[in-house]
């Protein structure tokens, strides 16, 4: 498990960071571990885990990557330094594209001043984004943003009816969420953030016509059959 909360601006509430660290740390089941570092070139963050090297957590004199899941490929997972690596060498899209699992995470390019985050292709993980009036907050929970802005955030009474009337088909996959302000990353995408400009870009999608199995229709209905016949033996054996 790694939760993290990153924050870009020239004034950061240093009063309200302490207090969201405290609250994390009291409501997270478990040991805790927390790292976070001392407010400088106007930006911050905070990074949650149960175990205290945790391989989702990488910083350098260059980078900041932190990743909250399980990126992996077959039976090899990934960790923040492996991102940061992958970026290094021009092949981030590739990287990520090739990638399994349910993550998010961002890396912060402390010389180029700019953010990338990132988010799996099936949106398994949620990735937060405020981004108003030069400030800038990337969390993998909402409430975490919520607390910093001290509750001073309005709720989204549309974004509630949507859901009351047509349940979570009529939000899924929307960048709008139940805080106003506060936007979801779109599932299988990664943004630029420069200058609180951000650039969105898709690094995967599902080709058409594309053969995932090579099975026929004749074979399906086939093993669809069977399978029902077998549920309807084992039902009479029970219940005669």
């Amino acid at each position: 498990m790694s939760r993290f909360f990153f924050i870009k601006n020239k004034n950061i509430n240093q009063n309200r960071l302490l207090h969201l660290k405290k609250n994390c740390t009291n409501s997270i089941d478990g040991t805790i571990f927390c790292k976070a570092n001392k407010l400088n070139q106007n930006y911050s963050y905070l990074s949650f885990s149960h175990s205290k090297n945790d391989s989702n957590f990488f910083e350098n004199e260059d980078f900041i990557s932190i990743i909250d899941g399980t990126p992996h490929t077959q039976n090899i997972l990934f960790g923040a330094k492996e991102f940061v690596n992958a970026f290094k060498k021009k092949s981030f899209k590739f990287f990520l594209n090739k990638l399994n699992g349910g993550f998010v995470g961002f890396i912060y390019d402390k010389k180029e001043k700019i953010t990338y985050t990132f988010r799996d292709r099936f949106g398994l993980k949620p990735i937060y984004i405020y981004n108003k009036n030069g400030l800038l907050i990337v969390s993998s929970q909402a409430d975490f943003i919520r607390q910093y802005l001290n509750d001073k955030i309005k709720i989204n009474y549309q974004y509630l009816l949507r859901y009351a009337y047509c349940n979570y088909n009529a939000v899924y996959g929307r960048e709008e969420i139940i805080y106003n302000d506060i936007q979801l990353q779109k599932l299988t995408s990664l943004y630029t953030i420069k200058n609180n400009q951000i650039s969105k870009s898709i690094y995967w999608s599902q080709k058409k016509n594309t053969r995932t199995s090579n099975l026929t229709i004749y074979d399906y209905k086939k093993k669809i059959k069977h399978i029902f016949e077998n549920m309807i033996s084992n039902y009479v054996s029970i219940n005669p």
